[in-house]
């Protein structure tokens, strides 16, 4: 197994491109011309690191990124929500309005947390009974669903472990399948990342290491952002002060409803309803609602450095006017 640790998402992008030009052999999925190092990749990221891409080589779209995690957060499905921020989502459903294997619904986010539905509040309930338990796994593969099935979006991402060691939750992921810059060093690590600290603020916890397991690890080769990040200098990022998820994890489910159905209200109308609820959890008034303005106006906030989404989005932005 071939291990990488990235003290940021930056430096494990940069770290995996030089393994697959490395060690990558060539195989064609469906098709496809890709690069794949032939044994499993360990990725591992420390507490407290940087989840934002924030490469302009990368050129990640954070609004994207954002407003995935949260979709999936609340166990929804649907295309509409997602091709407002990449329009290019929409290829990944079948019937063009839902999708087979959204994460956060085949968790059972859309259920309460009492309820057995919802795998998180089942896996809580494990480790507050023993916190040493090694039986708190959550699943997104589904044999019946998944297995010689034929979709557009099969899970890649299938298995999460979670274990609690002295006060602290670390998390596993398990990949069928990981494109390095899309899914392993993109999208996939701003999902269960935040995750890991959604489930650890609700078992009051301390958010300990991510590791990501990629059984395929690969990159298509007709991929123009592979191209750019083959001739490039990697430059370490400036450390940027980050807003956490979950402060209070009693209402957080209620107040990431409430701004999605704000956010739902400024995707119907294209206006910014006037809004004066307080939240207790300052990831909605710090990093969602400024990310959501920033999004629709295009207009740079004065002091983007707040956080390292703002500081994200506002290059994002930058280099598109």
């Amino acid at each position: 197994m071939q291990t990488i640790v990235g003290r940021t998402i930056d430096s494990a992008l940069y770290q995996g491109v030089d393994r697959i030009r490395a060690l990558g052999v060539p195989v064609s999925p469906r098709g496809k011309d890709t690069l794949e190092i032939p044994e499993p990749v360990s990725t591992t990221y420390p507490p407290g690191f940087d989840c934002v891409l924030q490469d302009p080589l990368r050129d990640a779209n954070p609004f994207f990124h954002l407003f995935e995690m949260l979709w999936i957060l609340v166990g929804r499905d649907d295309v509409e929500f997602l091709t407002y921020f990449n329009s290019r989502m929409g290829e990944y459903s079948d019937n063009g309005k839902v999708f087979h294997a959204p994460y956060g619904q085949r968790l059972g986010l859309q259920y309460p947390l009492w309820d057995t539905r919802n795998q998180v509040g089942e896996c809580v309930r494990i480790l507050e009974q023993d916190p040493h338990s090694r039986q708190a796994v959550l699943q997104i593969w589904d044999k019946k669903l998944d297995l010689n099935v034929t979709s557009k979006d099969i899970p890649c991402n299938d298995l999460i472990f979670l274990k609690v060691r002295d006060g602290v939750l670390n998390i596993t992921v398990c990949c069928r399948s990981n494109d390095m810059i899309w899914g392993a060093y993109g999208t996939n690590v701003v999902q269960f990342h935040h995750l890991h600290q959604y489930i650890a603020s609700l078992l009051k916890v301390f958010v300990g290491t991510y590791t990501q397991i990629s059984d395929s690890f690969h990159v298509y080769l007709d991929s123009p952002v592979w191209r750019r990040l083959l001739v490039r200098e990697y430059s370490k990022p400036t450390p940027i002060s980050k807003i956490p998820l979950v402060e209070n994890s009693e209402n957080f489910q209620e107040e990431l409803n409430i701004f999605l159905c704000y956010v739902s209200d400024v995707q119907k109308n294209g206006l910014f309803p006037e809004f004066d609820y307080h939240y207790e959890n300052s990831f909605f008034p710090y990093v969602c609602h400024p990310m959501l303005y920033l999004w629709e106006s295009r207009v740079i906030p004065f002091q983007p450095e707040t956080n390292e989404w703002l500081v994200a989005g506002a290059e994002w932005v930058r280099r598109r006017t």
